[in-house]
């Protein structure tokens, strides 16, 4: 798309529908070999939107691995990494944050990042015998919450309860 010898207009500049100036200039950058640096993790997924809308395999490689390296240091950026990046290419990105969900889950839990979940990312999670849940009644009630926040009634969620283990959970 960059890369062509036409020309749409007589002007000197180029607007593409949605794609934001400083993201796609950043995104230049990056696929011409600058460096340039990025002010907060916001910035880094817009850049990602624009490569992936334009093709640019190059910097999507270099923003999933930027993407990934913030989400192993601050786990709790799993979720919002996900929900911002949904429309992208994201099987690495998706499988870092399944990893730091699995040991932040907690925490997740408490700052109700979870509730904003995709239900394919929750049953991901809940399937996974590396989840580190200190009750399973957790699992219960954030399953319960984020039924309640979605609408989510008949067949959304419904495989979710499936995952959570009663076995393990004490006696009432």
């Amino acid at each position: 798309m960059l890369c062509g010898c036409y020309r749409e207009s007589w002007t000197r500049e180029a607007w593409i529908e949605d794609v934001g100036q400083d993201a796609f200039e950043h995104a230049v950058d990056l696929w011409l070999g600058k460096t340039t640096t990025l002010s907060s993790f916001e910035e880094l997924l817009a850049v990602g939107a624009v490569a992936d809308r334009l093709d640019m395999k190059g910097v999507w490689k270099h923003v999933e691995n930027v993407i990934c390296n913030e989400i192993e240091k601050d786990g709790m950026l799993c979720v919002d990494s996900l929900i911002c990046c949904q429309d992208l290419p994201l099987d690495r990105i998706r499988d870092v944050a399944l990893a730091a969900a699995h040991d932040y889950f907690n925490e997740l839990c408490e700052s109700g990042k979870l509730l904003d979940a995709p239900e394919s990312f929750l049953d991901a999670l809940f399937s996974s015998d590396d989840l580190c849940v200190d009750r399973e009644e957790d699992v219960l009630a954030l399953l319960a919450a984020w039924s309640r926040r979605r609408g989510a009634g008949g067949a959304e969620g419904a495989g979710l309860v499936g995952k959570v283990r009663f076995g393990a959970m004490e006696p009432a």
